[in-house]
């Protein structure tokens, strides 16, 4: 788009020299040139998208002959869903070039011919999605809704995987952007199908090792729920529960305001609308996990971390822990698999059945054994967790460390389990921390829990699967099939 010619004023060139030519810009040209670069360097930084739309605007108006200014504002359109602007952008350049090589590329694009390109306009829209997630935060694109964004985004991913199935990333971004949404039923198909088409994915395989780990309970756990818990907890608002649940659970309220705010975690997460807006924590009073169980589990995940040079420090970058995954002790998964199935699920649908109904549908996001040490690292700063419940299961008993217990904001000191195998349940939206120890060692389990639902959308498992073409994973089963 740049307009050269060569400067005849000056010397004549030495005899077999060539004439030396300067590159000369018309206004319009270099007002083109300079306003694409300067948006370059905005959409660099996040939140200042639209400052970048309007430099991209101009450099178009300004040369809209220019391959570079087409080329820049058309990807920009595309990729956050300003398709009527694209197409308008793409027929006023054809007319100006009309024999630009660029141009079949770019009708390609339009017509989300491209895998490349339909995989950057999913990401891209994933962004936007995530911005809307934190009120105020500056937005590029024009949608009415979350959901009505996201499916921007899912269907970008879908589109690019009926064009590249064995897409690997494509398939993990799809997978990650509903599991962020809070589309766990959906994510979970994703990453199975994306496993078995991108066998050789890393971030595919480690979701494939976690959903094996810890398979949904089967059905048998819900009439476990009811059979050693009764009704469960009364809904939030109730009256105090009496019968089985009252002897297995002290609930203890938090006062208002006891929430937490992670954008990033809004659709996973869950608050007054379901809990109410005094939430409540529940310790069990019988043990979850026999003791010599829990002494297992410790001789075990320190039988590894002095195999594998130490425990992790670094899974958890916002809020770090000492911890070991369970997925790396495999040894523990049997009994631990079978716990979950026969108490621990059943004990967590039943203290909060507004949330999990079904203990049959809570899924494990995340399980790991966590190790405070007085001399190392004794406490855990206040957070929310990436989860809609959590709990903690003590495996070591009070008197081994002084100090300890969950510590929430909002009652302003900690709770701890009475004695090793008792658990502390809550919702991960709560604002909570690990209590300084100053003494000894403490170990816990704690699982991050889902359920296994599309809150976002409430549609039933298949939806983004079916747009790329695909079907349900071989050996998965959904809800209704447990």
């Amino acid at each position: 788009g740049s307009r050269a010619g060569a400067d005849s004023a000056g010397e004549e060139p030495p005899d077999g020299l060539s004439a030396p030519t300067r590159l000369v810009l018309s206004g319009g040209s270099m007002s083109a040139l300079e306003c694409s670069n300067e948006a370059l360097e905005l959409l660099e930084r996040k939140g200042l998208e639209r400052d970048a739309l309007r430099l991209l605007q101009h450099a178009s108006a300004a040369d809209p002959s220019s391959p570079n200014a087409f080329s820049f504002h058309l990807n920009f359109l595309y990729t956050h869903a300003k398709d009527s602007e694209a197409a308008a952008l793409l027929e006023a350049f054809a007319a100006a070039v009309p024999d630009h090589p660029s141009l079949p590329a770019s009708r390609a694009m339009l017509a989300d011919a491209s895998a490349p390109m339909l995989h950057q306009r999913g990401q891209t829209l994933n962004g936007q999605v995530a911005r809307m997630r934190d009120p105020g935060a500056p937005l590029a694109v024009d949608f009415a809704s979350r959901l009505q964004a996201q499916d921007a985004a899912t269907s970008a991913f879908a589109q690019a995987l009926r064009l590249s199935p064995a897409s690997g990333d494509v398939w993990n971004d799809l997978g990650t952007s509903l599991f962020f949404a809070g589309e766990l039923a959906e994510s979970s198909l994703v990453y199975a199908a994306g496993v078995q088409r991108a066998p050789s994915h890393a971030a595919l395989r480690a979701e494939a090792k976690r959903a094996a780990a810890f398979p949904l309970a089967p059905r048998s756990a819900d009439q476990i729920t009811v059979d050693l818990f009764g009704g469960g907890a009364p809904r939030s608002g109730g009256a105090p529960g009496g019968g089985t649940f009252a002897s297995e659970f002290t609930a203890i309220p938090l006062p208002e305001g006891s929430y937490g705010s992670r954008p990033e975690s809004v659709d996973l997460q869950a608050g007054a609308e379901t809990f109410g807006e005094r939430p409540r924590v529940f310790v069990s009073q019988r043990p979850l996990l026999p003791k010599p169980t829990c002494e297992r589990y410790i001789a075990a995940a320190e039988a590894w971390a002095a195999r594998s040079g130490g425990w992790t420090t670094a899974r958890h970058h916002s809020v770090a822990t000492t911890d070991i995954p369970l997925t790396s002790l495999d040894e523990l998964l049997p009994s631990f698999n079978e716990a979950l199935r026969t108490l621990l699920l059943p004990a967590l649908s039943a203290c909060y059945p507004e949330a999990a109904p079904l203990a049959s549908s809570l899924r494990v996001l995340d399980c790991f054994l966590v190790r405070y040490d007085a001399t190392k690292q004794a406490s855990l700063p206040t957070h929310t967790d990436q989860s809609l419940l959590s709990f903690t299961i003590a495996l070591n008993d009070p008197g081994e460390y002084d100090g300890g217990g969950t510590w929430f904001r909002g009652l302003g000191r900690a709770v701890d389990a009475p004695a090793a195998g008792h658990a502390v349940l809550f919702p991960g939206k709560v604002e909570h921390g690990g209590h300084p120890i100053t003494r000894g060692v403490r170990y816990i389990i704690v699982l991050f829990m889902g359920y296994e639902t599309n809150r976002l959308s409430q549609r039933p498992a298949g939806y983004a699967l079916e747009a790329a073409g695909d079907s349900f994973p071989a050996g998965s089963l959904l809800k209704e099939e447990l």
